[in-house]
């Protein structure tokens, strides 16, 4: 039985260059042209040109390959790309041994001729050493290097489906092809065509059709066009940059759920007006603050009694709730008496002149007699007064959570 004819290069570029738009692209107006050449004099083997922006054209090449050309798209040792990579090794290697064995060299003439052999021996050596083992980063495929010249948007390559015998040597081109972010399509003898891999295009912004010959010839070609066109290749892009995006929104919520919690619960970021910084150094209190005894203090309200202030300067304290803060002391024990009516016997007046803190000298605060050692626990009381007052008809818009710092 006689076998079937190879696949030319010439059918591969007539198949792709009359279907591949109703198959991939799917625009309605778009510039096709074959054998097109640069400025520079480089060949692609097929142009695609799209109307992409007011001004801008958007381009894609394809370079065909066959049996023929087999040797174009298998991996071959790169030197040059060897030599880089040694050199980048050998000077990490030197770097980070001069820093782990902390190395302090006065160079003279013979320390600097063994430091530079030593260096690049190293070199030869690594170099060595990536040639036998196979580093994928040192090889190329001369096919890919030669696509990479092309100045497009989107670069493809177009194989006929006959063209490899070992499937181990599709799968090695496949890779080179997706670390490069090349498109792979494979075209077969009734004209079918399967993409293997999707090119990840370059920005749509790059104008590349200047650097083309027919560059004036293609401007013409859409300058009555008003219907943009977006690849699939491009929105694809979009796509994972979106998603991309969305992964990162969600990533950065959770990782500062507990930071907003924290910020959210903690008085000192949730509420600037509840913030009281509280300084409990007794001794400080008592050095400014005048004592007075006798009728004279019973007269004043900046006199505050030693017994008055004994629970913040021996408590150990955290959190501290209150139920409202007054300008007199007879409005205080007003609204004292009105709480202790209700039931709340565990209320208390102090001066604010005990607090140390941004109320001046002069108020006093009526709060619940107890330290809480965390703000969750007094706020919860807090929540709890205000239920209590709310189901009696009584304003409680004050109530609120002093953070205590203390000095001991």
């Amino acid at each position: 039985m006689r076998s079937p004819a190879p696949i030319t290069e010439q059918f591969v570029q007539e198949v792709i260059r009359t279907d591949f738009n109703e198959h991939h692209f799917k625009s309605s107006k778009l510039f096709v042209d074959t054998e097109s050449y640069t400025i520079r004099g480089k060949r692609a083997d097929i142009l695609f040109a799209f109307k992409r922006g007011k001004f801008r054209i958007y381009t894609a090449v394809f370079e065909a390959k066959t049996r023929a050309t087999l040797r174009d798209l298998k991996p071959i040792v790169n030197a040059q790309k060897i030599w880089k990579i040694a050199l980048i090794f050998a000077s990490l290697s030197y770097c980070a041994g001069f820093y782990f064995f902390q190395i302090s060299i006065v160079l003279d003439l013979w320390k600097t001729i063994i430091f530079l052999a030593g260096f690049v021996g190293l070199i030869l050596i690594y170099r060595l050493l990536l040639s036998k083992i196979g580093f994928t980063q040192g090889k190329s495929i001369s096919a890919i290097e030669q696509l990479r010249k092309y100045p497009a948007n989107e670069k493809w390559i177009a194989i006929a489906a006959d063209t490899f015998v070992n499937p181990q040597d599709f799968k090695v081109l496949r890779h080179f092809c997706r670390q490069a972010r090349i498109g792979l399509v494979l075209v077969a003898a009734d004209r079918k065509m399967d993409i293997i891999l999707r090119p990840i295009p370059d920005e749509a912004l790059n104008q590349y059709i200047d650097q083309y010959k027919k560059s004036a010839e293609i401007n013409a070609f859409f300058a009555e066009t008003i219907r943009y066109f977006k690849t699939p290749s491009e929105r694809r892009k979009s796509r994972i940059y979106l998603s991309n995006a969305a992964c990162g929104v969600v990533m950065s919520l959770f990782l500062f759920m507990p930071f907003l919690y924290e910020v959210r619960n903690n008085p000192h970021q949730s509420e600037v007006r509840s913030e009281m910084s509280i300084n409990t150094n007794s001794s400080h209190l008592r050095k400014n603050l005048p004592v007075k005894s006798g009728k004279d203090a019973e007269k004043t309200d900046n006199w505050i009694p030693k017994e008055a202030c004994e629970i913040f300067s021996e408590s150990k304290m955290s959190f501290l709730a209150i139920n409202d803060v007054f300008l007199s002391e007879t409005a205080a024990k007003e609204r004292l008496a009105e709480l202790q009516q209700l039931g709340l016997n565990q209320c208390h007046i102090a001066p604010s002149g005990c607090l140390q803190n941004d109320l001046p000298e002069g108020q006093y605060i009526v709060y619940i007699n107890r330290i809480y050692q965390s703000f969750e626990s007094a706020n919860a009381k807090i929540i709890k007064l205000k239920d209590y007052l709310a189901e009696r008809k009584v304003d409680c818009k004050d109530c609120k959570v002093l953070k205590i710092n203390t000095n001991s």
